[in-house]
């Protein structure tokens, strides 16, 4: 058995090139819906990609890129954080949705990937496959309440006096060696069918516990991610998942700062923290 730490990692998210190099559609698009007028908003449309495109077709929604294309417009926005914080506060959630990023989450229990993929609406996830990635050393995470409580107990049965610790490392050793004696069984290392090590591999994970180490990718709508860190970071959510999307949560925070401008952190006084928006749910 392994120790783990869960981690993140920022892998993408789209890109726009405006300014002096700006896309050729970006140019075309902004001269179609309203001439030089509009296309002069590039001067101060600012931040990261993603929020440029986003306040972009934000503006789309109300022809606001400058004023007289909408006659009902007579003033526009040219502060880039005012218009998100307005985006956010009047509830605009559906042209946050056009922002996509992915993040990729490892050493992550099987508990934190069963919990996350209930959040669908919006995101797709790609994860570390059990049928066709057989498991040697078991990889594991163990949640502060249990590595704290070290006091030695007497807890009976096969265990008598001992701490929370030492059974979930006793636990996690018999089925990490239950996975080497089932490969040595059925000497899956010389199996030539590769389907057949696939089945033999489905069988062997019906004794991995729920609590190993893992990997999944997941891309999300920055409307979603929202959501996603607002409730996965209440005091009410489970606690690895708190402590990882606490982590997105700061670096969402970095990367997009208009975005999230209205997200508050509070110090919950368990360790952990929870992100709460101004604008819950746009």
């Amino acid at each position: 058995m392994k120790r783990v730490e869960p981690k993140i990692f920022f892998l993408g998210e789209p890109k726009m090139h405006l300014g002096s190099e700006a896309d050729p559609g970006v140019i075309q698009w902004l001269e179609h819906v309203g001439g030089e007028e509009a296309l002069a908003c590039l001067s101060h449309v600012t931040g990261p990609d993603i929020e440029q495109l986003i306040e972009l077709l934000a503006r789309r929604c109300y022809k606001s890129f400058a004023v007289g294309l909408n006659p009902n417009v007579t003033k526009i926005r040219t502060d880039s954080a005012e218009y998100h914080e307005n985006i956010a506060a009047s509830r605009h959630g559906s042209v946050v949705a056009h922002g996509h990023v992915t993040y990729a989450f490892e050493d992550v229990s099987r508990v934190f990937t069963h919990e996350i993929v209930r959040n669908w609406v919006g995101n797709e996830r790609s994860q570390e496959s059990l049928r066709y990635v057989r498991l040697t050393d078991l990889r594991f995470w163990i949640p502060p309440i249990i590595s704290r409580a070290q006091k030695l107990r007497d807890v009976g049965g096969i265990y008598g006096v001992t701490t929370p610790v030492d059974i979930f490392v006793h636990v996690i050793s018999v089925c990490e060696e239950a996975q080497r004696a089932l490969a040595q069984y059925f000497d899956i290392d010389s199996e030539k069918s590769f389907d057949r090590k696939k089945k033999l591999t489905s069988a062997f994970r019906r004794i991995a516990p729920i609590g190993l180490a893992t990997g999944i990718g997941i891309s999300f709508n920055l409307r979603s991610l929202r959501w996603i860190i607002e409730q996965r970071t209440d005091e009410s959510a489970e606690e690895e998942i708190r402590l990882v999307f606490g982590m997105v949560a700061e670096d969402a925070m970095k990367r997009w700062p208009e975005m999230f401008q209205d997200f508050e952190r509070i110090d919950t006084g368990d360790g952990l923290n929870k992100y709460k928006p101004r604008y819950s749910k746009i």
